[in-house]
């Protein structure tokens, strides 16, 4: 695959442990775009639009395209490396970065992906029920009409957003490597709209030992657990919540597709219970994903259907 390559990396004495870009002048941190995707709209520099008006750092930013809407039937993908080689010494991986968006709702949208085998394979963070990262900041996050989970809609708020992985999380446990690729991906549907797509700024990866997650804005504290896992009649989702809070809980097929709304609702401080039937939802036997929202941090694990 041919990348041209944007940005070159002029800060070598801030290490592997942060790497960072602000889109112009200070930056460790290489953003590719795949010039083999015909019409890739990803690009860096200053905003020139209606609702994106300009950069949070000023002047460039990463965005579809500076100036026009963006384009029907498109994808459109840019990549990154971050360097997890010091990650043994630090309980949490980080990834923030500031953003707007402005979708078409439900048809068109962008969302992150990560390979943890050096590109061998791509998964989109707000599915992975391996590693479950949580990903927090109050962006809008839905259902596309193909099935993709993805940030759609229109959003134009400087949102400070943040995706967490913790050491050890998952089988085999995180991290796998010394690096972790990072892909931001858009796509449109085939129905022309004038929207100007998703605006990103001031992106910083590293490692910590400090849980920010009670610091961001709607962020909460809360366990999360499924059982019995694996079921075929019925299932229990556990809430210990630290404050009062909304909570959305819906269970999808293996492909993201929303299959049943559990709860949308406002809930009290502490334990909650949910129980569901699974009867006529997805296969009969097989994975099902069920996705947690609580003030807008996501969370989703893996619920296999079936006798096992």
């Amino acid at each position: 695959m041919k990348y041209l390559l944007l940005i070159i990396s002029l800060c070598p004495l801030l290490g592997s442990a942060q790497q960072y870009n602000d889109f112009e002048t200070n930056w460790n941190l290489d953003i590719e775009i795949d010039t083999t995707l015909p019409n890739n709209i990803w690009q860096i520099g200053p905003p020139q639009k209606t609702l994106f008006k300009g950069a949070y750092s000023m002047p460039n930013a990463l965005i579809t395209d500076t100036i026009s809407y963006y384009p029907n039937r498109n994808y459109s993908a840019c990549q990154f490396r971050a360097d997890m080689g010091t990650l043994w010494a630090f309980p949490y991986f980080v990834m923030t970065w500031r953003q707007k968006l402005d979708f078409d709702f439900k048809r068109d949208g962008g969302w992150i992906e990560a390979s943890y085998d050096n590109g061998a394979s791509w998964v989109n963070l707000f599915t992975d029920t391996t590693y479950q990262p949580l990903i927090i900041g109050g962006a809008p996050i839905d259902t596309l009409a193909d099935g993709t989970v993805a940030f759609t809609g229109t959003d134009t708020t400087w949102r400070n957003m943040m995706i967490c992985w913790s050491k050890g999380q998952g089988t085999p446990p995180f991290p796998l490597n010394n690096v972790m690729d990072i892909r931001l991906v858009f796509r449109s549907d085939t129905i022309a709209s004038n929207h100007e797509g998703w605006l990103i700024d001031n992106l910083e990866v590293y490692p910590t030992v400090i849980d920010f997650i009670p610091d961001y804005p709607s962020g909460t504290k809360y366990n999360f657990a499924l059982y019995p896992n694996p079921s075929d009649s019925y299932a229990t989702i556990e809430l210990e919540l630290d404050k009062p809070c909304s909570v959305v809980i819906d269970i999808l097929d293996a492909q993201g597709r929303l299959l049943k709304r559990v709860t949308d609702s406002q809930e009290p401080k502490g334990l909650r219970k949910y129980n569901t039937t699974l009867k006529g939802l997805g296969p009969a036997e097989g994975p099902l994903l069920v996705r947690c929202i609580v003030d807008k941090s996501h969370r989703t694990q893996k619920l296999i259907k079936g006798h096992y």
